[in-house]
């Protein structure tokens, strides 16, 4: 079972080890900053996480997301670094910047192409997850298109299976239960390009055990009609935030969300992992009534809130 995790450093390394999590999901690897320029790649921030996370053990689920300038043909610049605590922006796009890298590129065989160096130059990342969120218009602005999306996903799938024929591919964490948009992507026949489905079952206003096994059950169904029923089911995020927020509960419930989510997917034989949003609270500019900033089961500070103490005792008993 693993984590998204927005920083990476010694403490966060030290609050990873608390909770036991032996995987995490990560946003290292942006194709706009790695490839600014067609052609050129600079890898140091991939490089920096990767050797973090080998040495503390962790594996990894690596995000190949978001286009260079010249790939989705979008005028933006890249920053040298990106101010905050590791959650992009989504509500206030500074400068655009945010926003701009999420259109997808013109050319999918380009983003193949990236795919398979990032692969190859990390071999022993046994998982790669094709984009975030596709079929929501924050991380596909120019508007949710499933036959678009399964352009990009068969492009990165051949990219990645050319980098490492070893890797896995992990569908792009589709935003709730959207089986509007699943179907779309089956009759374009993308499932011979994922070999795990992944979804983001967030429910703010119910605990998992009101909503969350028949979800499961429901997708599952879906998956069956399209035989493809013996994939795993990934959660690649999930989670309650705290603070003040409309939404938002309390630390105890968060906690209890947190047991029931474990009940439930340990019971299910459908679920192979699930990725819990995330690691820690904003720790710069923190703003309470802001979800993006609170889901995490650490404070900003990285004292744990009870929900660590839940994942905890959870994992260590695994």
């Amino acid at each position: 079972s693993g984590i998204n995790v927005n920083k990476l450093s010694v403490k966060s390394s030290k609050s990873i080890k608390y909770i036991n999590a032996d995987m995490i999901r990560l946003d290292a690897f942006p194709w706009d900053i790695v490839e600014k320029k067609k052609g050129v790649y600079d890898y140091k921030v991939p490089d920096a996480a990767v050797s973090w996370a080998r040495k503390n053990e962790l594996n990894i689920l690596g995000i190949i997301q978001y286009a260079p300038s010249w790939a989705n043909g979008r005028y933006f610049k890249t920053p040298d670094s990106v101010p905050g605590c590791g959650i992009p922006d989504l509500e206030n796009f500074s400068t655009n910047y945010n926003k701009l890298r999420t259109y997808p590129p013109l050319n999918p065989e380009d983003f193949g192409k990236y795919a398979s160096e990032i692969a190859k130059r990390y071999p022993d990342i046994m998982y790669w997850q094709i984009w975030n969120e596709p079929n929501n218009p924050i991380f596909w602005p120019s508007g949710p298109n499933a036959e678009e999306y399964a352009k990009l996903l068969k492009a990165g799938y051949y990219g990645v299976k050319d980098g490492n024929p070893k890797a896995q591919v992990v569908l792009g964490g589709i935003s709730l239960n959207d089986f509007k948009y699943l179907r779309k992507l089956y009759e374009a026949e993308t499932k011979y390009y994922f070999d795990k489905m992944a979804i983001h079952l967030y429910n703010p206003l119910m605990s998992p055990k009101e909503y969350l096994a028949n979800e499961i059950n429901d997708l599952h169904k879906l998956m069956d009609v399209y035989d493809d029923g013996k994939k795993e089911i990934w959660l690649t995020e999930i989670g309650w935030y705290t603070g003040a927020g409309a939404g938002s509960v309390a630390e105890e419930q968060q906690a209890q969300n947190m047991q029931e989510l474990y009940d439930i997917v340990r019971a299910n034989k459908y679920v192979g992992a699930v990725f819990w949003h995330t690691l820690m609270d904003c720790d710069v500019k923190r703003d309470a009534s802001n979800p993006e900033h609170n889901y995490g089961i650490f404070k900003g500070n990285l004292e744990p809130k009870k929900a660590a103490k839940v994942m905890r005792g959870v994992l260590l008993t695994k």
